[in-house]
């Protein structure tokens, strides 16, 4: 056998290991480690030494690597403020080296320390200064003085008649005495109750003055006429500009002057009249729907309430009331301003260029509403109504389009103001259904359900590929060609289906359950995958159908279909493998490694076709 050797002499075998290619030696030294291999038996197989390193390299906050060497001494020096010392045979201690400043303690309750610091952060220098405790005390006259705290007294003091100062819970509170004297100017927005005397001067400013006594007064002025004083004079014989005659004065002056005085007067017949005004009254009376009423020193004439007789009435504006016209015509007006309701009896002729209405909801009984009435050549108009919708966008029009001879739904900008061929957009028409005899339909119709003229089958939407036929057996659906093809390609009369449309984001995919009926066998007759959109992502490789829900037989192994490749795989299996009831079929990805993974995209469908016996 390799690595022993025997030999036989006699009854003697002598077992013997043989020579490895190590060579019989010492191997490591002070400066040299030992290199060994060993094989599996144990053996050393080869042997060398490696040079033992002695040196190392030494890096600082800053400068430049330095190699230290076996045999260099290291020296750890102080720098700026530190010293070195070594002790024991492997101990260096750092110190801080001693400053100028003494050890102590520095500042009370009379002084401030002082320090100088280095750019080390040392303290190279200390002391104290005295703290100051004088107070110098200005004001807004008398000359600065100084206060010492601690031993002297300051004193707030008030003046007579004016300030008084108040100590109470170290608090100052300074104020007004209660009567104030010897003020030479005083600003302020009221002044309440009291009395003010003012020797001289003048009170400057103030907007009301109210006084519940005697007021006392050189002269009043209200900016432009200045009035001295008031007189009582019946004769007016000072005829001042600065004087005001009380009440009594202007009555007798004026009843003085009226008396033997005469008013002319004239009306629009009977001559020129006079009345002496000290002893004839006037009367001014009423005539036909006219009445006059006196109150006080006021004569009111009044049109009546109900005017009769008139043959003619011209007026810029008629508010209020009932006007009656049993014959002749409102004629002139140019407009109307009602406030209730106004009822017209006949027709109402409107002639202009726009009629509007402004109230919350118009009601109409007329059976038919005739638009453009009274056309009698060729129609230049689009017909209908226009619905504004302010800031929503367009306004709305439903009626006739002219341009293409059909009723139309759209939205256009136009706002009724002018007439003629509109621009139209065509929009969307709502309702709950449409009776015709044919339709045509230039884009996609959406329905809730189409019905057969006979009404005996209605329809709820179509059907594509990926829908199934299977999965919608009913008469209330119409499949697409290609959900037919793929039904009739995957249902060839093979008998019973399992469809699972397949998607990324998962690793595994189950089928719905085997059935479960006591008494049969179920056999799987073919598996049909059909790859529409590549799977990939997560490195996605293959993928393996098993049976009995992903822990069965496998069924489609790697090599019968291409995950990553669009197609259709066909595996016909001849019912070779059986099917495990109530348990589902399984599709399996994996990447190269044999690794499950989730694919991140692709799409596709698998389908079981089974039997049973």
């Amino acid at each position: 056998m390799e690595r022993i050797s025997t030999a036989g002499s006699g009854n003697t075998l002598t077992v013997t290991l043989d020579d490895t290619a190590v060579s019989a030696a010492q191997y490591g030294s002070a400066t040299a480690v030992p290199v060994i291999t060993i094989d599996a038996q144990g053996r050393i197989t080869a042997a060398s030494t490696a040079a033992i390193s002695t040196s190392f390299t030494l890096t600082g906050d800053s400068g430049s690597n330095q190699t230290v060497n076996g045999g260099d001494t290291l020296d750890i020096a102080g720098g700026t403020g530190i010293s070195s010392v070594v002790g024991a045979t492997d101990t260096v201690t750092l110190n801080l080296d001693n400053t100028a400043v003494s050890a102590g303690s520095y500042g009370s309750a009379t002084a401030i320390p002082t320090f100088t610091v280095d750019a080390q952060g040392r303290l190279t220098a200390a002391g104290t200064a005295s703290i100051s405790t004088d107070l110098t005390v200005g004001a807004d006259s008398g000359s600065d003085d100084t206060v010492r705290v601690g031993t002297d007294t300051l004193n707030f003091a008030g003046t007579s008649n004016e300030v008084t100062t108040t100590v109470s819970n170290n608090t100052i509170t300074v104020g007004l005495a209660d009567s104030v004297s010897g003020l030479t100017s005083v600003s302020a927005t009221t002044l309440t109750d009291g009395t003010l005397s003012a020797s001289s001067g003048a009170i400057t400013g103030a907007t009301n003055i109210t006084a519940s006594g005697t007021v006392q007064f050189g002269s009043l002025s209200d900016g432009t006429i200045t009035a001295t004083g008031f007189v009582d004079e019946d004769n007016m014989a000072s005829d001042s500009a600065t004087l005001i005659p009380t009440q009594q004065s202007v009555k007798a002056y004026v009843d003085s002057q009226l008396t033997a005085s005469d008013l002319d007067f004239q009306g629009d017949s009977g001559g020129a009249l006079s009345i002496d005004l000290d002893s004839e009254t006037l009367d001014i009376a009423g005539g036909t729907n006219i009445s006059t009423v006196g109150s006080g020193n006021t004569l009111t004439v009044n049109l009546d309430g109900t005017l009769t007789g008139l043959t003619s009435v011209t007026s810029t504006t008629l508010t209020d009331g009932t006007a009656t016209l049993t014959g002749g015509a409102l004629s002139g007006a140019t407009t109307g301003a009602f406030s209730s309701d106004v009822t017209i009896g006949g027709n109402l002729t409107v002639s202009g260029t726009t009629t509007s209405v402004n109230s919350t909801n118009t009601t109409i009984a007329d059976t038919l509403v005739v638009l453009q009435s009274g056309l009698t050549g060729a129609n230049p108009n689009d017909i209908g109504h226009i619905y504004e919708r302010g800031s929503d966008g367009n306004n709305g029009f439903l009626g006739w389009d002219q341009s293409v001879d059909r009723f139309i739904a759209a939205t256009t900008t136009a706002d009724g103001s002018t007439a003629g061929d509109l621009t139209l957009a065509a929009t969307d028409f709502e309702a709950a259904g449409l009776i015709g005899t044919s339709a045509t339909i230039s884009g996609a119709v959406s329905f809730g359900s189409l019905t057969d003229s006979g009404e005996s089958i209605t329809v709820t939407k179509f059907v594509d590929e990926g829908d199934g036929i299977s999965s919608n057996d009913n008469d209330t659906t119409i499949p697409t060609s290609a959900a037919v093809k793929d039904y009739v390609d995957n249902n060839g009369g093979d008998g019973l289906i399992l469809r699972q449309a397949l998607t990324s984001g998962s690793a595994t995919i189950n089928t719905s359950a085997m059935p479960n009926v006591s008494g049969r066998t179920y056999y799987a007759e073919r598996i049909v995958i059909k790859v529409g959109t590549a799977f990939a992502g997560n490195s996605v490789n293959y993928m393996l159908v098993k049976e009995n829900a992903g822990s069965g037989d496998t069924i489609v192994a790697a090599a019968d279909a291409d995950a990553t490749t669009v197609g259709t795989y066909i595996i016909e299996l001849d019912g070779d493998q059986t099917l495990t009831k109530n348990a589902a079929v399984q599709v399996q990805f994996y990447n190269s490694s044999d690794s499950g993974v989730s694919p991140t995209s692709g799409a596709g469908t698998l389908t079981v076709h089974y039997n049973y016996i």
